[in-house]
């Protein structure tokens, strides 16, 4: 089977490895450059007259509990759920009405621009651009958390971004439930969710914006009609005839959820709530994760042209690659990006290859030369290319480039690389119950963690993982020795329960996220790339940190 490369932005203009000719695109990487349409268009949004998206409060001038988010023009695009603010800590719900909230007057409306003016409604503005903050105390902790939605500040134009502060950090933040919860469990709760807007179409009725779709779960599949939730959630763009409103965080990806689809209760439906997941145990002071809601509408002197969906993911995904400050892939040094390579993943003709399984590689590669194929490069995995499978999905008792080759490999990696005269790209999704590297009687043991089953969407996945700490310690050891055998690029799979499966890093904010710029880093120093397969919208936009990822798998086996 030969892998596919496809340009495709409809989202982060990523660069998508299709690993079959039929598999569609859905979703991309995160360092492709912006074409000169889509700075174009980017400019196109520029509102006239300095006006900018805000929110504007609907209830008391102070409390801005109930608001809408209007566009450049005034008109309402989103309105808010008008759902009180609930906090989890010490295993509880924290309201006002229940007391364990308190919202400080001294600041509960502090409105800061250093060009600003008073406003009818208590607030200051400077070029409307409106920075609204509420602080409440957490009567348990006595610690403080500021909820602040600023519009278009200089770096995102045409935006308004929401951002929770915990400014002394928050203890014991989950154990909080909703009785309304997807198949990942706990990982749709948030500890509080800014915003809150209303589903449109299903709650309200408005031309302007009237429907959604999202990305969620492995691979990103689209969600069509409702946003999408919890962990495995992703950005979601709700749009109509006229405008198109992109919602996604901003930073801290590992340790944000899409929400429950509901107040913290379940008393209120059909709201997109986004926030830190209630598995986060604690949240560290200084903490803050933000959400960007990006508003693409056109306007041409007093007239509003029609935008795209399409056109609103560019602007969105430009932005966010310009605040990242990522590498645009056509600057990599990536042969999976460029060349044209041959795969042996599941659903591959010879993934369950029988009898001297070198020859055969050997001599099908040399068949596709011959043919006048151009290949770059061989994708070498599938069965007995390690030694493992037990516990786990593909997991790696001894990876293929440690002398893990089953036997229907007889051919040392190394001389088999240099038979083929292609270089290679190696594969390990994670370690199986029983591993050469972690939590072993030998003398190369690692510290590591492990997953658990009884995770919702676990069941079959029992494996381990470097732990965060020592990621990048144990991938620069572990890369070398692919880079001994011919090898330029590493695919991990199952990033979804990589990251969502293993306890050490769902209870911290940042677990996951260290782990994965652990390996990144590993694999930047050691001239390697990285192909990301199974991933979540999340892992997508944790890329955008890390250079080493130019691409994702984006299509299911057996397409």
């Amino acid at each position: 089977m030969i892998s596919m490369l496809l340009s495709f932005g409809s989202l982060l203009l990523l660069v998508l490895v299709l690993v079959a000719v039929c598999a569609p695109p859905v979703f991309a990487s995160a360092h492709a450059s912006a074409s000169s349409s889509s700075a174009n268009a980017a400019a196109a949004t520029t509102n006239n007259n300095g006006a900018s998206p805000r929110i504007e409060c609907t209830d008391h001038r102070h409390r801005c509990t109930s608001y809408n988010l209007l566009s450049s023009d005034g008109r309402v695009l989103l309105r808010s759920a008008d759902v009180p603010l609930a906090v989890c800590s010490n295993g509880q719900w924290r309201t006002e009405s229940n007391g364990g909230l308190v919202r400080l007057s001294s600041s509960s409306a502090s409105y800061v621009n250093s060009t600003a003016r008073h406003g009818g409604d208590g607030s200051r503005s400077g070029g409307d651009r409106l920075l609204y903050s509420m602080t409440y105390n957490v009567t348990s902790t006595s610690q403080k958390i500021i909820l602040t939605a600023q519009s278009s500040p200089r770096q995102f134009p045409s935006s308004v971004i929401f951002t929770t502060s915990f400014p002394d950090g928050l203890t014991n933040t989950s154990g909080c439930s909703n009785p309304i919860t997807d198949e990942d469990g706990e990982g749709s709760t948030v500890i509080s969710g800014w915003p809150t807007f209303r589903y449109p179409d299903t709650t309200y009725s408005n031309e302007y914006v009237s429907s959604s779709l999202s990305w969620s779960g492995s691979f990103m599949r689209p969600v069509y009609g409702t946003p999408s939730t919890g962990r495995r959630g992703g950005p979601t763009v709700f749009f109509g005839k006229t405008d198109a409103v992109v919602a996604s965080p901003l930073d801290n990806y590992g340790a944000w959820s899409a929400g429950p689809g509901s107040s913290h209760d379940g008393s209120v439906t059909e709201v997109w709530a986004p926030g830190i997941p209630v598995s986060v145990e604690d949240v560290p002071a200084g903490f803050s994760s933000s959400t960007i809601v990006y508003v693409s509408s056109v306007l041409v002197g007093s007239r509003r042209k029609r935008t795209s969906i399409t056109g609103a993911m560019h602007e969105w995904g430009s932005m966010l690659r310009k605040y990242h400050n990522s590498t645009p892939a056509d600057r990599m040094s990536d042969v999976t990006l460029t060349k044209i390579g041959y795969q042996t993943d599941n659903g591959a003709y010879y993934c369950f290859c029988r009898g001297n399984c070198s020859a055969t590689l050997l001599s099908k590669v040399q068949e596709l030369k011959d043919m006048g194929v151009p290949m770059g490069y061989l994708s070498f995995q599938g069965a007995g290319a390690s030694i493992g499978h037990k516990g786990a999905p593909w997991c790696v008792e001894r990876w293929s480039a440690d002398g893990g080759l089953g036997p229907n490999y007889p051919l040392p990696l190394e001389e088999f690389q240099k038979a083929l005269g292609l270089p290679l790209q190696l594969y390990a999704p994670y370690f199986c119950p029983i591993n050469d590297y972690f939590n072993s009687t030998g003398s190369r043991n690692w510290n590591g963690v492990t997953s658990d089953p009884s995770v919702p969407g676990c069941n079959d996945y029992n494996f381990w993982d470097a732990n965060s700490n020592n990621s990048k310690d144990f991938y620069d050891w572990f890369f070398a020795k692919g880079t001994a055998v011919g090898m330029v690029s590493f695919e991990p799979d199952f990033m979804n329960q990589n990251r969502n499966c293993v306890p050490d890093f769902r209870r911290s904010v940042d677990g996951a996220a260290r782990w994965q710029r652990g390996m990144a880093d590993a694999a930047s120093d050691a001239g390697l790339t990285l192909q990301w397969c199974y991933s979540t919208p999340s892992d997508v936009l944790a890329s955008l940190e890390m250079d080493a990822v130019t691409n994702f798998r984006a299509s299911g086996d057996f397409c």
